[in-house]
């Protein structure tokens, strides 16, 4: 009943987007201070400081919070473990109940690659939520969560 209401709807996707991310559009936009290109911005990995070849993302310290420019350090941190630690690579147990199948026909339990979405929406029929994404392999995060 709620699902019709479009003011629910709104409210709701709104609140989906704030807490489950399943791209990094946005955070790529914040690590650009306008003198960057896009280019640029995506190979971040590959431009961090000199310890985060030495370390796994994942074991950096959180960026502190008093920093005048932590929102864009945050930024660059998320877009960096996103990354790094959760994109989706196959493996075995992707086909763990595939067995005996030929390859052309296995199918990834994790149902990847997942289909790009340009907006989040509600189907008003069935009432399945579809998640904006910008990337096949992405899996779903939250930024305070997978910074922590």
């Amino acid at each position: 009943e709620n699902i019709q209401n479009q003011d629910f709807r709104d409210n709701l996707l709104k609140y989906l987007e704030d807490v489950v991310k399943e791209d990094l559009d946005l955070f790529r936009d914040e690590t650009n201070d306008g003198t960057s290109t896009a280019s640029e911005i995506r190979v971040s990995i590959q431009e961090t400081d000199s310890i985060t070849n030495e370390v796994v993302p994942a074991c950096l310290s959180t960026p502190n919070p008093a920093l005048d420019d932590f929102h864009q350090i945050f930024c660059k941190d998320v877009v960096r473990l996103v990354e790094t630690s959760n994109i989706h690579k196959h493996s075995t147990t992707c086909y763990k109940y595939s067995k005996g199948k030929s390859d052309t026909s296995k199918t990834c339990r994790m149902r990847m690659p997942r289909v790009l979405v340009k907006t989040s929406n509600i189907d008003l029929s069935t009432g399945q939520i579809t998640m904006r994404r910008s990337h096949p392999w992405i899996n779903n995060f939250n930024e305070w969560l997978i910074s922590a």
